[in-house]
């Protein structure tokens, strides 16, 4: 539908022509045609301009809207940290010889403060109500009094971090309590089953994200062979933001534990209870679930 634009519009739209008056005391035959044709000509230039402004609207929105929502799919579920995500370019490190990372090597108080530090301090984070509730699945409010309109997450690559650090320690049964051996050699069938849940975490993980960088093949005189380099080029999300983000809503070690939990009553009030946090014979593998 198309509005004849009225006089005060004119400096909004100077290229619409405004309607002349017309005066009572002369006759219009004359005019008539004149006027019919300025009439077309105005209504012509409005569908002109009002076509160029949705064509130019439309291109605005979709770069904008290709921009936002086409870069990450996954992104579609929500997260709380959505937002925050960008994505920066990263090269690997070949993890050999003289180009390894800072968490390679064998076991030391240093390695392990490294390791920690890029997932613990995010590994138990809050949110608000309202955030979570857009979470795809429900969660649990924090069992801390004063704080129980808080809901408790974990972003799952902490999740990951962990169990990929669990896996690292079970490799070193003289250092740490995360190996599955008892003093005779056989296998102690519980601490086997994290490191077996963790491992499988991790494959999960792999697959889901789907890394496809491309690992080329250069060719090594040393050993007169091809060899695949692993330090190639990514496009990696900012981990430090996430993780800085997951700190900055991390729950104090004294203030969580996971046998408390918030009930709510009838009357919409709330209360802290304690459960077991152990499964009773029978029920529960290794008190996993």
């Amino acid at each position: 539908m198309i509005s004849t634009p009225k006089d005060q519009d004119h400096e909004k739209h100077p290229f619409i022509p405004i309607p002349t008056p017309k005066d009572p005391t002369q006759c219009d035959c004359h005019h008539h045609h004149h006027a019919e044709k300025n009439q077309t000509k105005s209504i012509i230039t409005s569908i002109l301009l009002c076509t160029l402004t949705a064509i130019f609207t439309t291109l605005i929105t979709t770069q904008r809207v290709g921009h936002d929502t086409c870069t990450d799919p996954s992104l579609h579920l929500y997260s709380p940290v959505n937002n925050l995500v960008e994505y920066i370019p990263h090269r690997f490190n070949r993890s050999r010889e003289n180009d390894k990372s800072a968490f390679q090597g064998w076991p030391s108080d240093e390695i392990d403060a490294l390791w920690a530090g890029a997932y613990l301090p995010g590994i138990i984070s809050t949110i608000d109500a309202s955030s979570a509730s857009k979470l795809p699945d429900q969660t649990e409010r924090l069992p801390l009094p004063g704080r129980e309109n808080e809901y408790v997450i974990t972003l799952d690559v902490f999740h990951q971090m962990h169990c990929l650090d669990v896996v690292r320690m079970a490799l070193y049964r003289d250092r740490y309590d995360k190996h599955f051996y008892f003093p005779n050699g056989t296998v102690d069938y519980c601490r086997w089953l994290h490191v077996d849940h963790c491992l499988d975490q991790v494959r999960q993980a792999l697959m889901c994200n789907a890394d496809v960088s491309v690992v080329h093949y250069a060719w090594s005189d040393i050993v007169q062979g091809n060899r695949p380099r692993v330090d190639n080029q990514h496009t990696c999300r900012n981990y430090t933001k996430i993780l800085e983000w997951a700190a900055s809503r991390s729950i104090e070690a004294k203030d969580w534990h996971p046998s408390r939990h918030v009930v709510e009553d009838e009357n919409g009030g709330v209360r802290i209870e304690k459960g077991r946090n152990y499964a009773l014979n029978g029920e529960g593998e290794c008190n996993a679930v």
